[in-house]
């Protein structure tokens, strides 16, 4: 939790996902669950989240959040240390999108596919 109390969460960029989600199918041979998920220092306000699309979108409206609801429960970390210790000892060089790169190009997905995106 910032110092504000923001409530912060993690995120993965899908396309990191479908690599370790390969990677776990062909590589990871225990039997133990495996948490696929960036690193705790990575969590991010859903503010911040916000703010980093609308700068995507070069949108430049106001944003309004509603402070009529709770923020709910400030982190929901998942623990991802197992995660990259298996993938020292498989020797897969692994790197996370950083959370803007994963917006940015999420962005200019949609933006190029906005005829064909559910309506």
């Amino acid at each position: 939790v910032r110092g504000d109390g923001t409530p912060l969460r993690q995120f993965i960029y899908s396309e990191d996902l479908a690599k370790l989600l390969m990677w776990t199918l062909l590589e990871y041979e225990e039997r133990e669950n495996i948490i696929l998920s960036v690193s705790e220092h990575d969590e991010v306000s859903i503010g911040d989240v916000a703010r980093s699309i609308v700068k995507a979108m070069d949108f430049k409206g106001a944003i309004k959040f509603d402070t009529a609801f709770a923020n709910g429960q400030h982190k929901k970390t998942a623990d991802n240390t197992k995660l990259v210790k298996e993938l020292e000892v498989t020797g897969y060089e692994f790197n996370f999108t950083p959370i803007s790169k994963g917006i940015d190009e999420s962005v200019t997905w949609f933006l190029e596919n906005l005829n064909i995106c559910r309506k």
